[in-house]
């Protein structure tokens, strides 16, 4: 990269000097930004397949650890989110910035969490990664694991610290999403972690309404085991009862408790 930017200043001068028109310039400079494009599309390809050896060169060659796709992912997010740990280690010590985010707030530890990838998220926080870091949609890292099944990632960040009842943007919690999702284990960790069994999403629903509506048997069973209210009514004045009213399993259990 570096020797792009010296054609750069070398288009500067002669902009200057009078022998090229700001066109021809404009034209140069649009050729530079399509280069340093595809060097970067290849940087974070080099991330997503952990070619450590490939990312080393880039960088020796000026790639910015930084440098992002298209679509505003980073290599670190790439390297997160795939669980290449040395390759994030490397861009890491190389000035990558643990924090940075997609055009959507979406940051790689949101992304090593989603992937229940435990050493990155220590290794992200670490080098300064926030545990309660929420994308433009309120997703947090806690969401990421609980939602998708990874409980032991989902205590690890209870552990150091994450707020338990922090809400994305529909006024869900972790809960909500692990619940709603199917997801007993991380339903279980974060209960032990004085998560909050009645807590209201903005439909006034709570991760019992949520799992009941999608049919999410054992978690059904597990909330009501608790002390979840089978009772309790969303905004418009519907229970669980009344979403569960086809799934005969579920109305057994809310009507048992058990």
């Amino acid at each position: 990269m570096k020797h792009f930017f010296r054609r750069f200043l070398g288009f500067c001068a002669l902009i200057f000097a009078g022998v090229c028109t700001p066109v021809a310039a404009e034209n140069q400079e649009a050729s530079l930004a399509a280069e340093v494009s595809q060097l970067c599309e290849r940087f974070t390809e080099a991330a997503a397949q952990g070619q450590l050896a490939r990312l080393q060169e880039l960088i020796s060659q000026g790639v910015h650890p930084d440098c992002a796709d298209s679509l505003g992912y980073t290599a670190l997010m790439f390297a997160s989110f795939v669980g290449y740990y040395q390759s994030a280690e490397l861009l890491l010590k190389n000035g990558a910035d643990a924090s940075k985010a997609d055009r959507f707030g979406y940051q790689p530890i949101i992304a090593a969490a989603f992937a229940g990838k435990q050493g990155l998220i220590e290794l992200l926080q670490g080098h300064g990664a926030r545990l309660d870091a929420q994308d433009d949609f309120g997703f947090s890292p806690l969401m990421a694991a609980a939602s998708n099944g990874f409980h032991a990632a989902a205590r690890q960040l209870l552990e150091a610290g994450a707020a338990v009842d922090l809400q994305n943007l529909q006024g869900q919690s972790a809960l909500h999403l692990a619940a709603e999702s199917g997801r007993a284990r991380s339903v279980q960790a974060l209960l032990e972690y004085g998560a909050d069994i009645e807590g209201r999403d903005k439909n006034g629903q709570t991760p019992l309404i949520r799992a009941a509506w999608q049919g999410r048997l054992e978690v059904v069973k597990l909330l009501l085991l608790l002390g979840a209210n089978a009772r309790a009514q969303d905004g418009v004045g519907w229970s669980a009862f009344h979403y569960a009213r086809e799934q005969p399993e579920i109305l057994a259990a809310l009507r048992t408790g058990k």
